[in-house]
């Protein structure tokens, strides 16, 4: 294991009167450069910082090792490419290096001139467990806060996920690698000004569900403070893999149980099983969805004659399919039509039986289809919330939806310039500030956390009724927002068991 480097260390003093700002690592040392936040901030970064050992040859399927020590400044100026991946969105065609576990540090203050060192904010990306690179999120709007941000790269697909159920290969490596930057952080972060007994983990989609699994493993106790799961946790349908990695290609490359007896066990039971057990990291944590999760995927089913046309007539066979659950086979009707039309007779959820000819009629399944995991955990929360904000046009013709949908929240926590562009002063910037400032303060444990001015109250243990800060503007407190899209979900008389799917081949 790599020790201290203590030869050639500079002074302090003299440090940081280079060009350039150069922090000590447990490895060696790293030259960043400045940067500028949104509203004018200089801030300091530090891009394609290892924190393991490359996992290449006899390291692949393997859990992160520590990376070598080096001995000359290493510049530390430019993302690293992503982790090897398929680009799922496109063509398909492979993407990023094996050699990818590095990360990014973003901060307002170095150690030499900090008064106090400030709390950590640690960002995993989402994508499916199969997709997804650090590089996307950089700290040019958290720089307004008195916070320093640390994204990081971690292994996807067969690389980070796959599990042989033996010692060949024992699953879970992408969240090991995770666990393994959250160790460096503990480590090292002191030297970026940041403090390492004020971590917060926070990550969306299957980011966020990977912050609930750090929540669930007795590896990561001790590592962070507090928690932010958007629109995922371990509960939503990651989680059908887990008892079932091998039994389709698209599930084989998920979390999973490690069943073999090992000191460096990241999944030891189901995740309800240890939150029914008690089993999970106690930390203040911040959960919630956005207004209209599905949007972005129904948009591919709407805008396919073929495919839209043919939901209608194949309803009993798709729904299982869509929804990822087996209908109960004594009673398909009754499980899915008779519930269906009274939800819709009393428009408590916008789920319609649709062929393309009807244009009055909708299919936003997935509206309410990421919603039922959530309210089926009985779990102590700190906060919840329910973006609705972007208002984003995801179909204009022929069925106008309008919904902040799966990942709209994102580029109001981060800069994708010009992917989306948010103008200066218009209502977009108002709630990405308001929301950047909300996530700082609830990692800087402020109290009672406001947004917008709104107070937001803290979920009681035991409480039914959730109280949602929803987040929008002007902003306010909801009672149970989702109680129509839960009652919903129970009536449809589902098991919770992997609906039937062709078992492919190409394993």
């Amino acid at each position: 294991m790599a020790t201290n480097v203590k030869s050639d260390v500079l002074e302090q003093t003299e440090i940081y009167k280079l060009p350039s700002p150069i922090v000590i690592t447990n490895y060696g040392r790293v030259q960043g450069v400045r940067g500028c936040s949104r509203q004018g901030r200089e801030y300091y970064k530090f891009l394609g910082v290892p924190y393991a050992a490359p996992p290449v040859g006899n390291l692949r399927f393997e859990p992160p090792e520590p990376p070598a020590s080096w001995r000359d400044v290493k510049l530390t100026n430019k993302f690293s490419p992503e982790c090897a991946q398929m680009e799922i969105m496109a063509t398909g065609r492979i993407l990023g290096k094996e050699d990818c576990l590095y990360l990014n540090v973003f901060t307002p203050k170095l150690l030499d001139n900090a008064k106090k060192l400030l709390p950590v904010m640690v960002y995993i990306y989402g994508g499916l467990f199969m997709a997804g690179s650090a590089d996307l999120y950089n700290g040019d709007y958290f720089m307004d806060e008195d916070v320093v941000l640390v994204t990081l790269n971690y292994r996807v697909a067969a690389l980070g996920f796959l599990n042989t159920g033996d010692e060949v290969v024992r699953g879970n490596m992408g969240l090991k690698d995770q666990l393994m930057a959250l160790k460096w952080v503990q480590a090292n972060i002191r030297n970026f000004g940041g403090d390492p007994k004020q971590v917060t983990i926070f990550g969306e989609s299957a980011g966020g569900a990977s912050v609930h699994y750090h929540m669930l493993s007795h590896q990561s106790e001790g590592l962070f403070h507090k928690a932010i799961s958007q629109s995922a946790d371990s509960l939503v349908r990651f989680h059908r893999a887990i008892m079932y990695p091998l039994h389709r290609t698209e599930d084989a490359f998920l979390p999973t149980i490690e069943t073999v007896e090992h000191d460096d066990r990241f999944l030891v039971a189901h995740p309800l099983e240890l939150m029914r057990n008690g089993s999970f990291s106690s930390v203040p944590w911040m959960a919630g969805v956005t207004s209209d999760e599905g949007l972005y995927l129904i948009a591919r089913l709407l805008t396919n004659k073929t495919v839209a046309s043919s939901i209608g007539p194949k309803w009993n066979d798709l729904v299982p399919l869509l929804l990822n659950y087996h209908l109960r086979e004594d009673n398909e009707e009754t499980a899915t039509k008779i519930p269906i039309q009274e939800h819709l007779r009393k428009g408590s959820v916008y789920l319609y039986h649709f062929s393309y000819k009807s244009k009055k009629s909708l299919f936003p399944l997935f509206r309410v289809a990421s919603e039922d995991d959530y309210l089926a955990a009985e779990i102590k929360l700190a906060y919840v919330l329910i973006v609705d904000f972007m208002r984003t046009y995801v179909l204009k013709d022929p069925f106008p939806l309008e919904g902040a949908c799966h990942a709209d929240d994102l580029p109001l926590l981060f800069n994708f310039h010009p992917l989306v562009y948010i103008r200066e002063n218009s209502e977009h910037y108002q709630m990405s500030k308001e929301m950047v400032n909300t996530w700082a303060s609830f990692a800087q444990d402020k109290v009672p956390l406001k947004f917008n001015g709104v107070t937001w109250p803290l979920m009681k243990p035991g409480e039914t009724s959730l109280q949602f800060l929803n987040l929008s503007l002007p902003g306010g407190i909801i009672d149970s927002p989702l109680r129509n899209v839960q009652n919903f979900w129970k009536s449809l008389n589902l098991s919770s068991e992997l609906a039937p799917h062709r078992i492919y081949s190409d394993l």
